[in-house]
C-alpha cells in the first residue's frame, strides 16, 4: 500500500482518481492547487504524486519544480504523473521532461491506462506504451476518426522511415537525410495533432456557446477554452462598456479568487488593453522577466514571461478583450496560439452580439406585450369607471356637473341638483346659467366676482372653491359648498370643468353652533385671563366688556356697579356701545329707583340672571326698543355679580339673534362667567382691602408711616432748585385725658376730625399721616427757608387745629405740639427727617413753646422772627413807615405819567429798611392787611396834599398782596380812602403780581372786577416770571403790563431777553394794553425799548425811588426824558468792530469816499451798547477779540437785530466757530486779512444791497 497525493483544481477529477485508486488499498491525499499540494507533500512524504498542469494559484509545472527543488532528497525523488487536458500533448511532454516527470496522461484517460501508469510509477509493473486518449464525444466522432486515420498513416510512414534510417550505415549521407526528414515529419505530426485537438475544441466551443444565454456564462466558458487552447498560466476575458470605469463582464481562469478580484478592479482600458481596444490588433509579448510595465498591467496575476492579447470584435464594433499570461512549456505564445485565441474571441463576439440582439428583441416584445396589456386594462378600467361614475353621480347626495369651457354648455348634471336646488336638471341643461337665479342676493355679487376672477386667470391653472347660500322655490335657505376642477386636453389646455356642489347646511348650522359656543368659551377664557392679571375693579369690568364684544360673541356689553348705601347703579365699563350711551342707562337695586323693572335692575335686586331672548316681548325695554333695534340687538342677558352675598355689579350682554341665550349650553356658560367675575371682584376687593390696610390707617383713612415715608421721598425729590421741605411730628395735647373723660368712641371721632382737617386744609405740596395713637406726621414742600416753614406751620397746621371740634353735641378744643425737621439742613432723606422731627416733638412736650425745631439755630431764627414781628407791630402803632415814589415816564413824550408807591421802614436803630426784609413776614403774619390799609391811606393823603399845594398830580400805583384780599376788606378800604381824601379813581392805580393772580385765577378774576368797578386802573406786575397764560391775561381786566426787570437788565446783550421783551410788547398791544418796562438803567436799554414801541419805562436811568417832597419837585419842575434823537442824514450806517485801533483807522480811510456813516467799537460788548443807541445796517467784525469772539458777537446780533448783514474780517479765524456761525445764519460772509481794498469795498457794497433787499 502506497501514499498517493492527487493535485487537481476540479473536484470531480479528484473524486474520480480517489475512487479508482482506492481499490488498490492506497492511502490517498488530495489538494486543489499546487500551493496546497506542496504543503501536503512536505508533511506526508507521498510515494507518488498525480497532478494537473492547468491550476490556479500554482500550476502543476511550478508545483513539480518546487518539489524537485525541495531540500528533502526523498521528496525531491518522488515519481510524478501529469494528468492534464491540455490540447498540446507534445508541449505537455516537453514540460514533463524538463521537470523529471516520466508519465503524462491526457484527460480523459481510461481507468486501465491510469492504473497501469500508477503501477509503473510505483514499480509494481513493467513500463508500457503511453495510454491512448479516450475517444471524443459522439458528436465529433467522424472528425476525430478522420484525423485519427491520417495521424496513424503519418505515424506508420514516420516509423518506416525511422527503421530505414536505422538500418542504413551510420556515416552514409542518406542516413543523415532520412534522420532529418524523420525529425521534421515527427514535428509536423505533433503540430498536426495539436491543431487537430484545437480544431476539435473550437468546434466543441461553437456547439457549447450556442446553448448559453447569459453574457457572464459566455465569458467564463471562453476564458476556460482560451486558457486550455493557449496552454497559459491564466486567461482573462473582459466585456467593456464604452467609457466605463470597470469591465461590464469579467471572467478569469487560472488565479485564486483574491487575485481575480484584484485583476477585475483594474481599469478595462489600462495599459496594453486600452491600446488593444484602440488598435484592434492582437498583441504578443515575450521576455517580460516579471516586468508587467511593458504590458501596462500591475498587481495580482500580472504576466511574468509572456503575454497574448486579442480583441473581442464583431461587425466593426469592439466589445472587449481576451488575454493570456505566461505560456506553459514554452517561452512565448506562437502565431498558432494567437490565431486559435482570435477564433475564440470571434466566436465569443458573435455569441455576445447575438445575445444583445436577443435581449433587444425580448425587450421590444415585452414592451409591446405590456402596451397591449395596458391598453386592454385601460379599456376595462374606462368601462368600469364609467359604470362606477354613473352609479356614484346618480347616488351621491352632492351635485356632480360637467361644463364645456368654450360654449358654457352643461354636459352632465347629477339628479341631486333637483333635490338641492328644487329645480329640474332639464332646466339646467336648457339654461346653463339658471343656477345663479337661486343664489342669495347678498352672496350673488361675490360669487360672480370670483367666477370672473377665475376665468381671467391664464390657463385656469387652479380650480375654484366657493361657498354661498341659495334660496329654493319653497323659500328654504341652503348653504352650498361648490368646488370646480379643470380638465385639460393633450396640449395642457383646460377645455372642461368638473364640479361638485354639496349641501352643507347642516354642517354650517353645526359649525355656527360650535362657533358660538367657542366664542363663549373664548369670552370665558379671556375674562379668566383678565382676572389673573388685573387688580382693579373697573379695569376688570372694562376688559370683560371688551372681550365679550371683541371675540364676536356679543354685539354690545356694559357693566355697572351698585352703591351699597344708596343702591343706585352707575355704568363703569362698556364696549360696542355708541358714545354717550352709557350715560343714558338707568338701573339700580332700589325697587323704587329709575329703571327698576328693566332686566339689569331685576338681576341686581333679585340676585339672579335675567334673560330676555326677544326684546319685543319685554315691556320694560319699550323706551329703548328703537335704539336697540337700530343696533341690531334682538336679545340680552343681565348677570348679577355677587360679593359677600350682595350684588356689587351687573354685567349685561347683548346679542343680535332672537333666542340666542336659549340655545343649548349657553346659560350654563353665562352662569359660569358670572361666577368667575364674582370671584375676580371678590379677590380684588380683598386684595384692595389688604393693600389699603398695608398703607393706610383704618380709623382715620390717613396714610400710615410706611406710605408717609414713600410720599415724603417723592415730595423731597420734587424739591426744585433751592426749595426746601419740612417734616412735622404732631401730638394732641391732653388726648389721653379726653379719652378717659368722654370714652374711646369720642376719642376716635376726635382723631377722625383732626385727620379730616389736616387733609383738607393744608396746601399742596404736602402729605399727612397718622403714625401713632394721637400722633400725626406732616410733610410740607416748596418752602423757601426756615421762615417759610414757620409760616406754613403756624398758618396751616396750627390754625386749622385751633378751631374747636364738634363731636356730636360736644364742642372740644384741641391743642397740639409739634417737632419740626427741615430738609436738607436736618436730614437728606425721609427716614432721618421723621426721626429728628419726633426728637424735636419730645423736646416740645417739655417746653412751653408750641413747636420746637430740631436745629437750635432755627429756634434762634424763630426768636428773631418773633422779635421782628413784634417790631413790625410796634412800627405800625408808632407810624415808623414812610412812602417813596419812583416815576414812570412816557418813552415817546419823555414826561412823567405815573409813579409807583414803595413803602420804607424808618427803623429807630437800623435806619431805613427796604421792603424785601419785612414785607414777606408781614404777609406771613397777616400784618400786611393793616400795613396795606395804611399805605392806601398814606398815598391818597399825599395825593390830596400835592393837589392842595398846586402840583399837577399824576396817578400813583400801589402794590396789593393776595393776603389783603383774603384777610381783609381791601375794596372797602380803597373806596373809603379815595372818597375820604377827595380824590378821583383815576388818581390811584394798583399793581398785582403775576404769581398772585395765577395762584387762584377764578378768585383773582372776581377781585379784579370789584376793583375795576371802583374806576381805578390795574397793572400786572413782574409779567413773565410766573405761570404766564394768554388765556387768563385776556380774561383779566388789566390796563398795564409791566415787563420784569430780569428781562430788561440784559436786553442789549441777550437775544432771548430781547425776544421775550419784544414778544410781551407785541402781545400786550394786540390785547389793547400799555407796556411798562421796569429796571431801565442804561441809554441802550432805553433806545431798544423805544424802537420796539414800548409805552413807558421805570428805572434808575431816569430816577430811583425818592421821598414825597422830591417827587413833588419833579412834578413842579416838569422833569422829563430827552426826546428820541433823529437820524443825522439818513445815510447807510456801517459798524466796524475790532480790538486793534490801527485796523479801525485803516478801514475808515479805505471807506471814506464810499459815503457811509461809519461807527466803530473795540469789542463785542461795546458794539452791543452802540447798536442799542445807533442802528446799523451792515456790521464787519474781527473774529479774535478779548471777552467775546466775533462769531459769538454776531450770533447775538442775529437774535437782536435780524435785519442786519453781518461779516467777519479776520486773519486768525477759529474755523469751527466761524463755520458754525455761517451755518446758523449769524455770518453772511467770511473775509480774510490782509484784505484787498477793491474786493473789500465791493463786498461791503453787496452787503448794503442785500440789506435793502431784506427790508
Amino acid at each position: 500500500m502506497a501514499t498517493i497525493l492527487i493535485v487537481d483544481d476540479h473536484v470531480l477529477n479528484r473524486q474520480f482518481l480517489s475512487a479508482l485508486l482506492s481499490f488498490g488499498q492506497h492511502q490517498l491525499l488530495a489538494a486543489a492547487d499546487g500551493q496546497e499540494g506542496l504543503l501536503l507533500a512536505r508533511n506526508a512524504r507521498p510515494d507518488l504524486i498525480i497532478t494537473d498542469l492547468m491550476m490556479p494559484v500554482m500550476n502543476g509545472y511550478e508545483f513539480v519544480l518546487a518539489v524537485r527543488a525541495d531540500a528533502d532528497a526523498a521528496l525531491a525523488a518522488v515519481p510524478v504523473i501529469f494528468y492534464t487536458s491540455t490540447f498540446n500533448l507534445r508541449e505537455a511532454r516537453q514540460m514533463a521532461k524538463r521537470c523529471g516527470v516520466d508519465w503524462v496522461l491526457q484527460k480523459p484517460a481510461t481507468p486501465d491506462a491510469i492504473l497501469r501508469a500508477v503501477d509503473e510509477a510505483l514499480g509494481l509493473a513493467a513500463p508500457a506504451e503511453p495510454a491512448v486518449p479516450a475517444p471524443p464525444p459522439a458528436r465529433l466522432a467522424a472528425l476525430d476518426q478522420q484525423l485519427a486515420v491520417c495521424l496513424r498513416r503519418a505515424e506508420d510512414s514516420n516509423q518506416q522511415m525511422s527503421d530505414m534510417a536505422a538500418r542504413a550505415p551510420a556515416d552514409a549521407p542518406l542516413q543523415r537525410d532520412m534522420q532529418d526528414t524523420t525529425q521534421r515529419l515527427s514535428s509536423s505530426l505533433a503540430e498536426l495533432q495539436t491543431v487537430g485537438l484545437r480544431l476539435s475544441a473550437l468546434i466543441d466551443m461553437g456547439i457549447e456557446i450556442a446553448a448559453l444565454r447569459q453574457p457572464q456564462d459566455l465569458c467564463d466558458y471562453a476564458a476556460k477554452v482560451a486558457r486550455q487552447i493557449g496552454v497559459a498560466r491564466y486567461c482573462a476575458v473582459g466585456i467593456v462598456e464604452p467609457g466605463g470605469a470597470a469591465a461590464r463582464h469579467f471572467a478569469c481562469h487560472g488565479l485564486d479568487p483574491a487575485e481575480q478580484a484584484a485583476l477585475a478592479a483594474l481599469a478595462p482600458d489600462a495599459g496594453l488593453l486600452g491600446f488593444l481596444l484602440g488598435q484592434r490588433e492582437p498583441q504578443r509579448l515575450r521576455d517580460l522577466d516579471r516586468a508587467p510595465a511593458r504590458a501596462g498591467l500591475d498587481g495580482a496575476g500580472r504576466p511574468r514571461r509572456s503575454f497574448l492579447a486579442v480583441p473581442i470584435r464583431a461587425g466593426g464594433r469592439d466589445y472587449g478583450w481576451i488575454y493570456l499570461a505566461d505560456k506553459l512549456g514554452a517561452d512565448e505564445f506562437s502565431e498558432i496560439d494567437e490565431r486559435a485565441v482570435a477564433t475564440v474571441a470571434t466566436q465569443l463576439a458573435v455569441a455576445y452580439e447575438n445575445l444583445l440582439l436577443v435581449d433587444e428583441i425580448n425587450a421590444n416584445v415585452a414592451q409591446l406585450e405590456a402596451e397591449l396589456r395596458a391598453r386592454r386594462e385601460l379599456t376595462e378600467r374606462l368601462r368600469d369607471s364609467e359604470a362606477r361614475f354613473r352609479q356614484l353621480a346618480e347616488n351621491i347626495g352632492d351635485i356632480f356637473y360637467l361644463v364645456d369651457i368654450g360654449t358654457g354648455r352643461v354636459l352632465y348634471i347629477s339628479p341631486a341638483y333637483q333635490a338641492i336646488w328644487g329645480r329640474s336638471c332639464a332646466s339646467r341643461y336648457a339654461a346653463p346659467a339658471s343656477w345663479k337665479a337661486a343664489i342669495h342676493p347678498d352672496d350673488l355679487a361675490e360669487v360672480e366676482r370670483r367666477e370672473r376672477a377665475w376665468q381671467q386667470v391664464p390657463g385656469h391653472r387652479d380650480g375654484y372653491d366657493y361657498r354661498y347660500r341659495i334660496v329654493r322655490p319653497d323659500g328654504a335657505l341652503r348653504h352650498i359648498h361648490d368646488r370646480g376642477f379643470p380638465i385639460r386636453d393633450a396640449h395642457g389646455l383646460v377645455y372642461r370643468v368638473a364640479g361638485l356642489a354639496a349641501d352643507v347646511s347642516e354642517a354650517a348650522a353645526q359649525q355656527e353652533r360650535v362657533g358660538r359656543l367657542g366664542q363663549l368659551y373664548a369670552v370665558l377664557s379671556g375674562i379668566n385671563s383678565a382676572i389673573v392679571r388685573l387688580r382693579d375693579r373697573d379695569e376688570l369690568l372694562q376688559e370683560a366688556c371688551r372681550v365679550a364684544v371683541g371675540h364676536g360673541a356679543f354685539s354690545m356689553a356694559w357693566a355697572g356697579v351698585i352703591d351699597p348705601h344708596t343702591l343706585a347703579g352707575r355704568v363703569v365699563a362698556s364696549a360696542g356701545a355708541p358714545d354717550g350711551y352709557a350715560e343714558l342707562i338707568k338701573f339700580g337695586a332700589d325697587p323704587a329707583g329709575p329703571g327698576a323693572a328693566r332686566p339689569a335692575s331685576v338681576a341686581a335686586r333679585q340676585l339672579r340672571r335675567v334673560v330676555c331672548d326677544d326684546i319685543d316681548l319685554d315691556a320694560s325695554l319699550a323706551p329703548l326698543r328703537a335704539e336697540l333695534a337700530a343696533r341690531g340687538v334682538r336679545a340680552l342677558a343681565a348677570l348679577p355679580i355677587l360679593l359677600d352675598q350682595r350684588c356689587c355689579a351687573v354685567f349685561v350682554l347683548f346679542a343680535n339673534e332672537t333666542g340666542f341665550f336659549a340655545k343649548e349650553g349657553r346659560l350654563l356658560l353665562l352662569d359660569e362667567l358670572a361666577g368667575d367675575l364674582s370671584f375676580g371682584l371678590q379677590y380684588i376687593d380683598r386684595e384692595e382691602r389688604l393693600r389699603y390696610l398695608a398703607y393706610y390707617d383704618a380709623l382715620t383713612g390717613l396714610p400710615n408711616s410706611m406710605l408717609f415715608h414713600d410720599r415724603t421721598v417723592q415730595l423731597l425729590h420734587g424739591c426744585a432748585g433751592g426749595e426746601g421741605a419740612a417734616v412735622v411730628a404732631l401730638n394732641l395735647k391732653g388726648f389721653a385725658q379726653l379719652n378717659d373723660e368722654f370714652g374711646r368712641h369720642v376719642g376716635d371721632q376726635v382723631l377722625q376730625r383732626v385727620a379730616a382737617r389736616l387733609g383738607g386744609e393744608l396746601r399742596e405740596p404736602f402729605t399727612v399721616a397718622r403714625i401713632g395713637g394721637d400722633t400725626f406726621a406732616v410733610a410740607l414742600g416748596a418752602l423757601q427757608g426756615g421762615a417759610d416753614a414757620v409760616a406754613a406751620l403756624e398758618q396751616q397746621v396750627m390754625q386749622c387745629l385751633a378751631r374747636p371740634l364738634t363731636v356730636g353735641a360736644l364742642q372740644l378744643a384741641v391743642a397740639a405740639r409739634a417737632g419740626v425737621a427741615l430738609y436738607p439742613d436736618d436730614g437728606a432723606d425721609a427716614e432721618t427727617l421723621l426721626k429728628r422731627a419726633e426728637l424735636a416733638l419730645k423736646q416740645a412736650k417739655s417746653s412751653p413753646q408750641r413747636w420746637v425745631f430740631y436745629a437750635p439755630r432755627m429756634n434762634q431764627a424763630i426768636g428773631a422772627r418773633i422779635a421782628l414781628e413784634a417790631a413790625l407791630r410796634q412800627a405800625l402803632e408808632q407810624g415808623q413807615f414812610c412812602m417813596f415814589y419812583q416815576p414812570r415816564v412816557d418813552l415817546q413824550g419823555g414826561h412823567i405819567v405815573s409813579a409807583e408807591a414803595l413803602v420804607r421802614w424808618r427803623h429807630p436803630e437800623r435806619g431805613l429798611v427796604g421792603p424785601v426784609e419785612f414785607i414777606p413776614l408781614a404777609e406771613q403774619t397777616g400784618l400786611i392787611v393793616a400795613l396795606g390799609d395804611w399805605i392806601i391811606d398814606a398815598v391818597c393823603a399825599q395825593q390830596a396834599a400835592w393837589r392842595g399845594a398846586g402840583v399837577d398830580i399824576v396817578p400813583v400805583a400801589i402794590n396789593l398782596s393776595a393776603v389783603q384780599f383774603t384777610g381783609g376788606q381791601v375794596q372797602h378800604t380803597i373806596a373809603a380812602a379815595i372818597a375820604g381824601h377827595g380824590l378821583a379813581p383815576r388818581d390811584i392805580e394798583f399793581e398785582l403780581t403775576e404769581s398772585m393772580v395765577m395762584d387762584d385765577p377764578q378768585a383773582a378774576a372776581g377781585h379784579l372786577r370789584e376793583l375795576k368797578a371802583l374806576g381805578v386802573k390795574l397793572s400786572l406786575d413782574d409779567f413773565g416770571t410766573g405761570y404766564s397764560s394768554l388765556a387768563y391775561l385776556k380774561r383779566f381786566p388789566f390796563d398795564f403790563v409791566k415787563i420784569d426787570r430780569s428781562f430788561v437788565s440784559d436786553l442789549t446783550n441777550s437775544a432771548e431777553d430781547a425776544a421775550i421783551a419784544t414778544a410781551v410788547i407785541a402781545m400786550s398791544h394786540s390785547l389793547g394794553l400799555r407796556v411798562v418796562a421796569e429796571g431801565v438803567e442804561t441809554e441802550g436799554q432805553l433806545q431798544f425799548l423805544r424802537r420796539q414801541r414800548c409805552d413807558e419805562m421805570q428805572g434808575y436811568y431816569f430816577s430811583p425811588p425818592v421821598p414825597a417832597d422830591e417827587f413833588g419837585a419833579m412834578l413842579r419842575d416838569g422833569k422829563c426824558l430827552a426826546p428820541p434823537a433823529e437820524s443825522a442824514d439818513g445815510r447807510d450806517t456801517l459798524l466796524l468792530v475790532d480790538d486793534e485801533p490801527d485796523n479801525l483807522a485803516a478801514l475808515r480811510r479805505l471807506l471814506r469816499k464810499e459815503g457811509y456813516r461809519v461807527l466803530t467799537a473795540a469789542g463785542g460788548a461795546e458794539a452791543l451798547e452802540l447798536l442799542a443807541l445807533e442802528p446799523a445796517q451792515v456790521i464787519v467784525s474781527d473774529q479774535c477779540m478779548p471777552g467775546m469772539s466775533g462769531a459769538a458777537f454776531l450770533g447775538l446780533v442775529k437774535g437782536l437785530y435780524p435785519q442786519t448783514v453781518r461779516m467777519i474780517l479776520s486773519g486768525h479765524a477759529d474755523l469751527a466757530a466761524v463755520t458754525d456761525a455761517i451755518n446758523q445764519g449769524a455770518v453772511y460772509k467770511f473775509l480774510s486779512k490782509p484784505w484787498d481794498d477793491d474786493a473789500l469795498r465791493q463786498h461791503i457794497r453787496d452787503a448794503f444791497a442785500r440789506q435793502r433787499h431784506l427790508q
